[in-house]
């Protein structure tokens, strides 16, 4: 690690004036549409992190925009599936965790993010963490983070959209309160498909995939209220799916019905104290199920997840700012195919960020994550110069993965529980540059945003199904490294 960062010292310096002695040359900020090391959220300070905005509101704009971000895998849920998000390599969907304005939406069933809770009808962007980011979101967040920002809507807004295999979609916006101190908006969307279609068989002819049948709609109430010095913020949403998977053909009349609803409902208060000083709580609860009934066999699904934060960040002066806090989550699990009973867990998280300007250019910051249950650390450290219009950076990271309920307890038919299994664990290293793009100027290259990264990652006591012998369990696999050098470059243009 050390060299790591000694290197970006090393080799920043090319990027300078030939002049030691002239000041760095800085860009209008007018002028400048791609600002380097954007912000995930104010939890993150200037951690490394990339910017993407879908193009549409249907799904499968977020995975295609995704797909073009390198180190990014994406697939779409199918037939109502968790949708698969992999980043750099980390394998399992439950390795990075997703969040909604910065609410968790990961629970602890080892499956993934429920589809249900993911509005994309009402994305503005995605911001995207790569590599460990569990000193940030604790140990759901190997991997690294996606966070899912929701747009505000100045006036009613109405869209419908069609896709293939007869879906369609159709959605509603619209403020409700809008004053200087209050602020209340509400959504809808409706989707219905019989995601039906014609296929050639060589060996049974010319046939017809139906009873693929499923209906969606998804309600969302969300505001602001500033009351003198606190900021609360709300969120709730609830969605529900009914249909039929994964559908009927001439060789397989094979037909699940189910039902599935998802509660997500976010509080949060923005608290300014003293001069400098801002203590931020979040309380979050989701709840997703799923009734299905296969072959005349009746099954339920249901899982719950409690969030509780308390962030407090001091400016101590204006080149010294650092953040304390706490996390509390409770989960509770059961699905009674693959668990003989209902599971819960609870655990805390605490930990620490520190952030400190070395010079007009140079900046650090460090910072800390402690797990009592599983009594690990996870710790974080970059260094970044800011040499206009370049910035440089180094950066050190490690993250943890706690067991799922369905790794350590699912005795199913042929399974055997493991609830002995050990965290997963990761650190990378990575080494950065950053090139913004000017909006307004003539020069092709001033007009390109360019970045470069390379890096490396290695996982240990990574969780595997085995398949090889009979009975079945889940068990620590060994260790795996992942390793890599992303280039992009966008140029900004316009008709």
């Amino acid at each position: 690690m050390f060299w790591a960062l000694l290197f970006s010292y090393c080799f920043s310096p090319l990027f300078a004036q030939n002049n030691a002695n002239d000041a760095p040359v800085y860009l209008p900020t007018e002028y400048v549409e791609a600002t380097p090391l954007t912000s995930f959220d104010e939890k993150t300070y200037l951690w490394p992190s990339q910017k993407i905005q879908p193009q549409t509101f249907q799904s499968s704009s977020i995975y295609e925009s995704l797909n073009k971000s390198p180190g990014v895998q994406t697939q779409g849920e199918t037939s109502g599936g968790s949708p698969s998000i992999r980043i750099r390599g980390s394998g399992s969907i439950t390795r990075n965790i997703i969040l909604l304005d910065g609410t968790p939406l990961q629970a602890q069933d080892g499956i993934g993010t429920n589809p249900l809770l993911l509005p994309h009808e009402s994305l503005e962007s995605m911001e995207i963490i790569k590599g460990p980011a569990s000193l940030f979101y604790g140990a759901d967040s190997v991997g690294g983070a996606l966070n899912l920002k929701t747009k505000t809507y100045d006036r009613p807004t109405l869209r419908f959209g069609a896709e293939t295999s007869n879906k369609y979609s159709s959605y509603f916006a619209s403020p409700l309160i809008k004053s200087e101190n209050h602020f209340l908006q509400s959504s809808l969307y409706l989707e219905d498909g019989k995601n039906d279609y014609s296929y050639d068989n060589p060996a049974t002819g010319a046939a017809k995939r139906d009873n693929n049948q499923r209906t969606k709609q998804r309600y969302t109430l969300s505001g602001k209220n500033k009351l003198s010095r606190v900021l609360l913020t709300h969120q709730l949403l609830y969605a529900k799916e009914h249909g039929q998977s994964p559908g009927a053909v001439s060789t397989s009349p094979y037909i699940t019905d189910f039902i599935r609803t998802a509660y997500l409902g976010a509080l949060g208060a923005d608290i300014k104290l003293n001069t400098g000083s801002q203590l931020k709580t979040k309380l979050s609860y989701l709840q997703t199920e799923s009734d299905n009934i296969e072959s005349g066999a009746e099954s339920e699904y249901k899982i719950s997840k409690t969030y509780a934060s308390v962030n407090y960040s001091y400016d101590v002066s204006s080149v010294l700012s650092f953040q304390v806090f706490t996390d509390f989550i409770y989960d509770t699990y059961k699905n009674t195919p693959t668990l003989s009973r209902k599971y819960s867990e609870d655990r805390y998280e605490h930990g620490a960020v520190l952030q400190y300007q070395l010079s007009d250019i140079d900046k650090i910051m460090a910072g800390f994550r402690f797990f009592p249950d599983q009594n690990e650390f996870v710790k974080n450290i970059m260094l970044s110069q800011d040499r206009k219009p370049y910035i440089v950076y180094a950066s050190y990271s490690e993250g943890i993965q706690v067991p799922s309920f369905n790794q350590k307890y699912n005795d199913a038919y042929g399974m055997v529980p493991n609830p002995n299994l050990d965290v997963e664990k990761s650190s990378q290293v990575e080494i950065g540059l950053e090139k913004p793009s000017q909006k307004h100027s003539s020069n092709i290259w001033k007009k390109t945003h360019l970045k470069l990264s390379l890096f490396t990652i290695d996982y240990k006591n990574f969780i595997e199904y085995n398949a090889s012998n009979s009975p079945f369990s889940y068990l620590n696999s060994g260790a795996v490294k992942s390793q890599g050098v992303e280039i992009s470059a966008e140029y900004d243009f316009s008709i």
